[in-house]
């Protein structure tokens, strides 16, 4: 599953086009840029993909994912942060993914609203890797947005990827929850509708 949405990325980055790329401004995290390069239709909305400045995004063990959701589902149904973290924590628990702790807090910039934070991993024996992944679920302009950040983790056979997994984040979470939160929206790049 993981090729086969890395390879819609590739073809997505070639629809977006080289040009595209070098319009759209780097995201600063954690002393790299992350440079934007391509674009790929999700469900309610569209993704941004960015990579770090000068890697492969094929082969990038860290990438960053703006998911920018309609206002309203295929039902007609308003789109909501809460509804999509709440959606985000369901679809990883059926992929054999693990959650930790998801939480929300007040978003300082919009009264009665909140913004949602789950942090969850994959573990893939098979690939000899896992994925951790950090998501900030908000209400951005008139439209929610879901900020996903994605680390990869090395290991053999899954007890080893998942105590790799949880050793990183015990030694970084704490740390990278301030950084998450400074990533600022970036603006949307054109993406064809």
């Amino acid at each position: 599953m993981r090729s086969s949405l890395k390879g819609l990325a590739v073809a997505a980055a070639l629809w977006a086009g080289a040009s595209m790329a070098e319009q759209v401004a780097p995201i600063p995290f954690n002393g790299v840029d992350f440079t934007f390069h391509s674009i790929v239709k999700i469900n309610n909305g569209w993704s941004a993909l960015y990579a770090p400045f000068g890697q492969d995004p094929t082969k990038s063990r860290d990438e960053i994912i703006v998911n920018y959701f309609d206002a309203k589902d295929g039902g007609g149904n308003p789109i909501t942060a809460e509804g999509m973290a709440s959606g985000m924590v369901s679809n990883i628990k059926e992929h054999g993914g693990t959650t930790i702790l998801p939480f929300a807090v007040p978003d300082p910039t919009r009264q009665g609203a909140l913004i949602y934070y789950v942090t969850s991993y994959y573990v893939y024996p098979q690939d000899g890797n896992g994925d951790i992944w950090r998501a900030k679920v908000l209400v951005w302009k008139d439209r929610v947005v879901g900020l996903l950040v994605k680390h990869q983790v090395d290991g053999t056979g899954a007890q080893e990827i998942e105590t790799n997994i949880r050793a990183w984040l015990v030694e970084n979470l704490q740390s990278q929850g301030p950084i998450i939160d400074a990533i600022q929206v970036p603006p949307e790049p054109a993406h064809g509708g």
